[in-house]
């Protein structure tokens, strides 16, 4: 089963938009074998946050063998 078609309308958009601004290829070239796949990004060097949402509680994810290290909740 995959994505429902919003989500995948919203990656759409969202990287179609990005074109140019946040990428402008994955990186490779022919010419020189040495650039690796998604070196091809324009923001390189800058900062970003994340901000993740999660269908979990707060127990869960505090676990001592839990999805996420401790340090980021």
């Amino acid at each position: 089963m995959g994505a429902p078609w919003t989500v995948k309308k919203y990656i759409d958009d969202v990287f179609t938009e990005g074109h140019g601004t946040l990428y402008a290829s994955d990186g490779r070239t022919r010419k020189d074998p040495s650039k690796k796949y998604g070196s091809g990004g324009l923001v390189q060097g800058k900062k970003y946050m994340l901000s993740l949402t999660w269908n979990a509680t707060n127990g869960s994810l505090h676990r001592k063998r839990s999805v996420l290290p401790r340090r980021w909740c």
